[in-house]
């Protein structure tokens, strides 16, 4: 009898060894899992923020580079506005500079054909008086005292 109290208490060992052995497996079973879903969720927000940090360079490098466009594009259309801006003044100041040497050129040919007038005008009388005086002196020398007591009035 003490034989088989003996086996049954060694075969209840056994088992209780053995439910034992058996949860501790299920436990490493079990940290095994948590670690591993652990490790996968780290590993998950890493590659999540390292994609939004690549989104959000991406988005700058774009933004930056909108910027440098626009900028260039501003840079560009003053340079263009200043240009004909320049040129329209080049061309106002010639246009004016042409202007001004034609009344010049007309103010001259006008004094020139003036002046040219008063001497054959100058001609003619002194022709006609030295004419004159050749013909009748002494009304001549009449006429010209008249025009000489004039001018010193």
């Amino acid at each position: 009898m003490t034989i088989i109290i003996i086996i049954i208490i060694i075969i209840i060992i056994i088992i209780i060894i053995i439910i034992i052995i058996i949860i501790i497996i299920i436990i490493v079973i079990i940290v095994v899992i948590v670690v591993i879903v652990v490790i996968v969720v780290i590993v998950v927000i890493v590659v999540i923020v390292v994609i939004v940090v690549i989104v959000v360079v991406v988005v700058v490098i774009v933004v930056v580079i909108v910027v440098v466009v626009i900028v260039v594009i501003v840079v560009v259309v003053v340079i263009v506005v200043i240009v004909v801006i320049v040129v329209i003044v080049v061309i106002v100041v010639i246009v004016v500079i042409v202007v001004i040497v034609v009344i010049v050129v007309i103010l001259v040919v006008v004094v020139v054909i003036v002046v040219v007038i008063v001497v054959v005008i100058v001609v003619i009388v002194v022709v006609v008086v030295v004419a004159l005086k050749n013909r009748f002196p002494d009304m001549v020398y009449s006429l010209t005292a008249t025009i000489y007591e004039r001018a010193l009035i």
